[in-house]
């Protein structure tokens, strides 16, 4: 759909004038079942920008989804859970360190 389109280019876009300089650190947010991040992954790889791509969810069962469906072919990324609701910081996620949220 248009949504993921304009996230996937957006994201590009960065990576054409971010990734040359340094690796490009991206927290995706309440993942799920990785509608948008498939796109977005497939470009990335297609790109073969420096990256790390954090996955994250609240739920274990859409974490472990993503890791089956997406993480055995972009070796690029990792997985966590993450509760907006509660502090970040305490979760393990360190404020202001990813270039994309």
């Amino acid at each position: 759909d248009i949504f993921n389109e304009q996230v996937t280019s957006v994201t590009l876009e960065y990576l054409k004038k971010m990734s040359k300089q340094r690796k490009v650190r991206i927290l995706e947010i309440g993942a799920g079942t990785g509608g948008t991040s498939a796109n977005v992954l497939k470009a990335i790889s297609d790109s073969g920008a420096d990256v790390t791509y954090v996955y994250t969810d609240v739920s274990s069962h859409f974490l472990a989804y993503g890791r089956k469906t997406f993480g055995v072919h972009y070796p690029f990324m990792e997985f966590a859970l993450l509760d907006v609701g509660k502090g970040v910081s305490a979760q393990g996620f360190r404020v202001h360190s990813y270039d994309i949220v």
